[in-house]
């Protein structure tokens, strides 16, 4: 009898019961260290984000996959985690009845985002897709750059239809490189293929050979920007650290871009001769994206973001486990205080421990 009573006990803690658990869908980017990326085989680790199978493996790392496990950690919530993909994490969105299905995610229709989604409400596309969360972190766009000074066109990098994008054409307009001179200024042109493979004019066998101009010859040929749009960071890494004979700028949320280069150069591939932009240029504050088909799940996880974040020992944790050594921004360590609405010792639904386990690999500064 103690047992069932303890039993149900637990049940009532968790919110819920065995006939009441619902099913949710949470949808993983892949490719975003240090904030959401694929676990290799390797790096899986006991998953608490599933009380009902506690060895099931977690696949995914990072301080938003984390958060997300947190959130649905003995939540009553039966949950699916699906990979989704920069270019398609908006239509895979679960829609409310009557409004029409877009796309699927592994054939699923995702219920939360967790992703590093930047809230911008300019954009119609997130909009209708869900319902933001509290803000959870904040970072701004940043570049990373490699010349070889060849006075070819620059190659411009960044993930299409993401809030680099923009940014990347303003930094293109406004020539960042300061390659345009006072008789020739450089254009901005697009390579729809991705590829970045530049469109050239026709051949003519009797053009003098680039080689064989003088210095101030090939001054005058002021190098173009070509935009190249890349499907997520895993191909912009590839694309940045190759060396094809162009200059390359690589834009993105700062964060993620520095990881990326990180991982790129612990895991035994070289990137020679790239500088950091050293700063932010712009505002990004992410959040979860809820699904708008079922307002009961967009109250729950916006009073269990609000919940762990005050838990502030714990949300300090999180921070140093996937930033670690780092101070936190301005804006992102007031983001920490205010989103702390509870005391620590008096949350909403009872004390809260964060399952807090050290990184696969260690996330250091990359050499230069």
């Amino acid at each position: 009898m103690l047992a069932i009573l303890c039993a149900l006990a637990w049940l009532l803690t968790a919110g819920g019961s065995v006939s009441q658990a619902k099913r949710v869908v949470l949808g993983f980017r892949t490719d975003i260290q240090p904030f959401s990326f694929q676990a290799q085989v390797k790096d899986k680790v006991k998953d608490k984000a599933n009380a009902a199978n506690p060895d099931k493996p977690m696949p995914y790392l990072g301080f938003v996959a984390d958060l997300c496990y947190e959130i649905f950690d003995n939540s009553g919530y039966d949950i699916v985690q699906v990979p989704v993909e920069a270019t398609k994490r908006f239509p895979v969105m679960r829609r409310p009845p009557g409004e029409k299905r877009m796309e699927r995610a592994n054939g699923e229709e995702v219920d939360v985002l967790c992703d590093a989604t930047t809230v911008r409400l300019d954009d119609k596309e997130r909009i209708e897709a869900g319902v933001f969360s509290p803000i959870i972190f904040v970072s701004g766009i940043s570049y990373l750059s490699r010349s070889i000074r060849n006075f070819e066109d620059i190659e411009v990098g960044y993930v299409e239809n993401s809030t680099a994008e923009r940014v990347a054409k303003e930094a293109c307009t406004v020539d960042v490189l300061r390659v345009s001179t006072k008789d020739t200024t450089a254009i901005c042109r697009i390579q729809k293929d991705r590829e970045c493979i530049l469109e050239r004019l026709p051949f003519d066998p009797k053009a003098p050979r680039r080689e064989s101009l003088s210095l101030s010859e090939r001054a005058q040929q002021v190098p173009d920007y070509v935009l190249c749009p890349k499907p997520d960071h895993d191909a912009l890494i590839q694309w940045f650290c190759s060396d094809n004979g162009h200059d390359k700028i690589y834009f993105g949320d700062r964060d993620i871009i520095l990881a990326k280069l990180m991982d790129w150069q612990t895991r035994g591939h070289p990137c020679k001769g790239y500088r950091d932009a050293g700063r932010s240029f712009t505002y990004e504050p992410y959040a979860l994206l809820i699904s708008k088909a079922d307002p009961e799940l967009i109250a729950f996880v916006q009073r269990r973001v609000y919940e762990l974040f005050s838990h502030r020992a714990g949300a300090e944790a999180l921070f140093n486990k996937w930033f670690p050594g780092q101070s936190m921004s301005e804006p992102l360590a007031w983001l920490f205080v205010l989103n702390g609405v509870a005391e620590q010792g008096e949350l909403l639904s009872g004390p809260k421990e964060y399952f807090i386990e050290t990184p696969p690999e260690p996330n250091q500064q990359p050499a230069k």
